[in-house]
């Protein structure tokens, strides 16, 4: 989990597809006039004016480096800051809520227009390529500001609840049954060496870190991220790799739409330091897919293009189908799928492994792995 490794991910990664900046012109109807136009990351009156807005990762500022005025986090939450009050929230799809998921519809995406309602008409026409939602926020930050503005009342009572539910989050924090460090009791493979000693798990934030302490050197590392299951049980899904060379991504799926986060392996305390990457293709999972818009993590450039996304014969713990997902640059990760989710690791050392654990047996934990390099196996680990 080094810094490093993290700028090689980057360096590998920022030759996925050639880069091209988004240039859209926002108007109120297809022939009218020009409302505001979209640079790359700068929105500005017209090309060549003066920056109105500037896009930085999830953070909206008036220019690089300015004071933050909007943060988008993993889950489409529109915040002032990370971890403040949510003011709006995007649902996949493309539609815009006031507050929360379950508020009044504020907006929707419709091809390239953006509408109050299906079939209303439109608050603005983009006229050129689609915008991704954080740059949607930012076009609409300035057509409609009240969007993102709520009263004093509605603040405290916003507030009132975090503290209500950060109370709730801490109980079931400590509760954990993921960190620690967990003997393996067993390791089957099918290739390679079977590892004892232990897998070390620790908590960063949102996310954990994995080490191996099995004598390998380097030693394994990895990051993972806690998600909760249909049964309302809790599973840790992880990308491990010699010396960390290795980050995840969690992608949502909609008909033939992929939603994709990426975390690095420090996992990241800033979320700003997130990656996304947005694709399209086929809804039945397999074939080329075109990259709509990406980012890389750690303030990485963005880029489009497109990547193979290849159905394996294998599964992870109750069938989930795997998938192999390759790149230009011959970066390659490993997926698997559990509903309309689909959780990624990208290495681009000799090695990795996508790894599935749950609790097992007795509090101890098991779950099983896929490699690079086509073994197969599972762990049984102590508490």
């Amino acid at each position: 989990m080094k810094t490093p490794a993290l700028f090689v991910f980057a360096l590998l990664l920022s030759t996925l597809a050639p880069l091209r900046a988004q240039q859209t012109n926002i108007r109120p109807e297809p022939t009218g006039k020009r409302l505001l136009f979209v640079d790359g990351d700068n929105i500005r009156p017209d090309p060549g004016g003066k920056r109105l807005l500037f896009v930085d990762g999830p953070n909206l500022r008036p220019e690089p480096g300015g004071k933050r005025l909007l943060f988008i986090d993993q889950d489409g939450d529109i915040r002032p800051e990370p971890g403040g009050v949510r003011l709006a929230h995007w649902e996949s799809g493309g539609v815009l809520r006031r507050g929360s998921p379950t508020g009044p519809r504020l907006g929707l995406l419709d091809d390239h227009d953006f509408r109050p309602e299906p079939g209303y008409k439109r608050y603005f026409y983009m006229d050129g390529d689609v915008l991704d939602r954080m740059h949607l926020t930012a076009v609409l930050y300035l057509l409609h500001p009240e969007f993102f503005q709520i009263s004093d009342e509605e603040k405290a009572a916003k507030e009132k609840e975090m503290a209500r539910n950060g109370a709730a989050e801490d109980a079931r924090v400590a509760g954990d049954h993921f960190p620690g460090d967990h003997p393996i009791i067993s390791h089957n493979n099918t290739a390679g060496t079977k590892r004892t000693g232990s897998i070390e798990v620790t908590k960063l934030g949102d996310f954990y870190g994995l080490t191996l302490k099995t004598g390998d050197n380097p030693a394994w590392q990895g990051i993972g991220i806690k998600v909760p299951t249909a049964g309302g049980e809790q599973e840790l899904w992880a990308g491990i790799a010699p010396a960390g060379t290795v980050s995840v991504g969690i992608y949502n799926i909609k008909g033939g739409t992929l939603s994709g986060t990426w975390v690095p392996v420090t996992g990241a305390p800033d979320k700003s330091a997130f990656g996304y990457e947005n694709l399209s293709g086929s809804p039945k999972i397999g074939g080329v897919y075109t990259i709509l818009s990406g980012k890389l993590p750690a303030g990485g450039v963005t880029y489009t293009g497109a990547l193979n996304i290849d159905p394996l014969n294998e599964s992870l713990i109750a069938d989930a189908p795997c998938y192999r997902f390759r790149w230009a640059t011959g970066t390659t990760g490993l997926a698997f799928r559990v509903g309309d989710r689909m959780f990624v690791a990208a290495g681009w050392g000799a090695d990795y492994e996508l790894l599935r654990l749950r609790l097992d047996h007795a509090e101890g934990l098991g779950g099983d792995f896929l490699s690079k390099t086509g073994a197969k196996g599972s762990y049984n680990l102590g508490k």
